[in-house]
């Protein structure tokens, strides 16, 4: 028997059961919002359509999930935004991006008190392959990850993914964040699409002796 999924574009708020087929390339449980030390729901990210698609299920209603490998259904799912694109508002601030970038600076992480709660930020400069710039503000547990991750690492230049990061605009200032949950970040991961955008950044030296000269 052939299954029967729905599209995404043809899901409403009156829609009461629906069937989709898609891989699952982020899941976390944020707090139950009467409870902070329960979960409240289990959210993911799935990959084939784009903007990502985010799904919440909720434990009081009855939801099957189905484990399966589709190789049709790439793994990943990143769709990078340019830095054009973002500074120049063509994206607004409803979704969530993926950016592919170099680290040329970071700030120490300042911490402040409000309401008896710590806050933590750190502040990123990024870099694109046309060398546009580009700054990114973490926060919380992704500000001193990120601090952590950069102040030992001593292996040349940083390289980064950040999926699911958040568009903000102050005045006429564009700069990106992490969201509150499900931001990503990968320094140096081993993508394909990272390994490409490193390559971009490649220096050749020419050389030369006695025999000839090379770059």
């Amino acid at each position: 028997m052939t299954n029967s999924y729905n599209f995404i574009e043809d899901i409403t708020a009156l829609s009461q059961t629906i069937t989709i087929k898609d891989r699952i390339i982020q899941l976390w449980r944020p707090p139950s919002f009467k409870n902070p030390n329960e979960d409240g729901s289990i959210e993911m990210v799935v990959t084939k359509f784009k903007p990502p698609l985010s799904i919440v299920l909720l434990e009081d209603f009855l939801t099957s999930v189905r484990c399966e490998d589709d190789i049709s259904i790439q793994v990943h799912g990143f769709k990078f935004a340019s830095f054009d694109d973002i500074l120049s508002n063509k994206l607004g601030d409803k979704f969530l991006i993926d950016v592919i970038v170099r680290v040329v600076g970071y700030s120490s992480v300042e911490s402040s008190l409000n309401d008896n709660k710590e806050t933590k930020k750190l502040i990123m400069e990024l870099e694109d392959a046309e060398k546009k710039s580009l700054k990114c503000t973490l926060w919380d547990k992704y500000a001193q990850n990120a601090f952590n991750f950069l102040s030992e690492s001593n292996t040349g230049p940083l390289f980064l993914i950040i999926r699911n990061a958040k568009i903000k605009e102050w005045g006429e200032v564009v700069t990106l964040s992490n969201s509150l949950f499900c931001t990503c970040l990968s320094f140096n991961g081993d993508y394909d699409e990272l390994k490409a955008f490193k390559s971009r950044f490649m220096v050749q030296i020419p050389v030369s002796d006695d025999h000839g000269s090379a770059s």
